[in-house]
């Protein structure tokens, strides 16, 4: 009779997690995807060294709309500090701001948002990773609507067959999945806006693991 072979792992590779953020920390600002107003800070930022940090006994209000920014620019306008407390220390941007949950990416009259991820330094030498993400478009008039597309892009290693491709978005969270192949401790994942106005977006639940692919 023929003998079934049974390979043991001693770790499943897809339980093999390089980094993961939920941005659970983010607790400020409009719900724009679920269209509720949210927390604000009462009165003035305080700030150090010309950014902006939490007074030590913040006051906090709901306050404003859905479209209502819960900080300044993350990477810009607030202390490195915040952004460590918010979980996003390494991190890198340009246009983003704080909403319940999940970070929003763009101005209306910017073209230069986005959001990346730190380098991947838990891998070891290289890997072939799967990166899973959320994401929603603005989505306030139908003008404005049409121009929300995403683009991905890889550095410092790695390449994926979505690089740099413009992918449309939905008003609702919507999961993506992609494959960067020879992904190196450098490797960094970047969230790009579309280079055109009114093009402003959201991400959350980017997971990146060992591809099992």
């Amino acid at each position: 009779a023929a003998s079934l072979e049974t390979r043991v792992h001693a770790v499943d590779p897809g339980s093999v997690i390089y980094l993961e953020q939920h941005f659970d920390q983010l607790v400020l600002g409009g719900d724009h995807v679920g269209k509720a107003a949210g927390l604000q800070l009462v009165g003035e930022w305080p700030t150090v060294d010309g950014k902006r940090v939490l007074p030590e006994n913040p006051q906090l209000a709901v306050s404003g709309s859905p479209n209502t920014d819960g900080t300044g620019d993350y990477f810009n306008t607030m202390h490195p500090s915040f952004v460590a407390q918010r979980g996003l220390e390494g991190w890198t941007g340009m246009r983003v701001y704080e909403r319940p949950g999940y970070p929003k990416i763009g101005t209306a009259g910017s073209t230069d948002g986005f959001l990346a991820t730190p380098p991947l330094t838990a891998i070891e030498e290289s890997d072939d990773i799967r990166v899973t993400f959320k994401a929603a478009r603005w989505s306030e008039n139908a003008t404005a609507d049409q121009n929300a597309k995403l683009v991905i892009k890889i550095a410092n290693g790695g390449s994926a067959e979505i690089d740099g491709t413009e992918i449309d978005l939905s008003p609702t969270w919507q999961e993506y999945s992609f494959i960067v192949r020879n992904a190196t401790p450098a490797t960094v994942i970047g969230f790009y806006a579309k280079a055109q106005a009114n093009n402003r977006f959201m991400v959350d639940d980017i997971v990146i693991r060992k591809s099992t692919d």
